[in-house]
């Protein structure tokens, strides 16, 4: 529910900002890429290369292809996204995520479906994106994640911030003692 919110799917009591000013529903509506937990519910076209081409802003974007092959898309460019695995309709998703020019783009549970060698890959998108958004929120219970590709931890429990954090040294131990300790 909190990704919903966040990307102005959704009415909330909070606010949100952006540079202290409150961002209408519209405006993060505008502005966001949700990348949802059950991505069967945000694939629509008939091929990846449709759903990619949905994404894309700029028709010119250069980055397309270079993602398409990050994410090891390439010969599923062709392939009708109900008919990939899990893990691939995730890669799809965050593929549309990346070339999609969003100032926000917040990935739920980004990791799900998804095997080691892609999640890796994911990671290293995420943090090279990270330079073209203003926000880029990972929701997550993935801490191998968490420490390949996130800068700061925001530990929300029941709507309300609990923690907030760097990840720096002490950041990382305490995120890692965190985890330990959850299970």
């Amino acid at each position: 529910m909190f990704s919903t919110c966040l990307s102005g799917l959704l009415k909330h009591k909070g606010i949100i900002k952006q540079d202290e000013m409150l961002l209408s529903m519209k405006e993060r509506i505008k502005e966001s890429f949700l990348v949802m937990q059950d991505v069967n519910s945000q694939l629509f076209t008939k091929s990846v290369e449709e759903e990619l081409l949905l994404s894309v802003k700029n028709e010119s974007n250069a980055s397309l292809e270079e993602i398409v092959t990050l994410l090891g898309l390439e010969e599923d460019k062709e392939s009708h996204p109900m008919a990939l695995s899990g893990g691939q309709k995730q890669r799809v998703a965050i593929a549309c995520a990346a070339i999609a020019e969003k100032q926000f783009i917040v990935y739920d549970e980004p990791t799900s479906g998804l095997d080691y060698e892609n999640m890796i890959k994911m990671s290293k998108l995420i943090a090279k994106m990270k330079d073209n958004t203003y926000a880029t929120i990972v929701i997550t219970h993935d801490l191998e994640l968490i420490l390949s590709s996130c800068d700061r931890v925001i530990h929300l429990e029941d709507g309300t911030v609990k923690e907030d954090y760097e990840l720096n040294a002490e950041g990382i131990e305490r995120v890692k003692f965190f985890f330990i300790h959850l299970s």
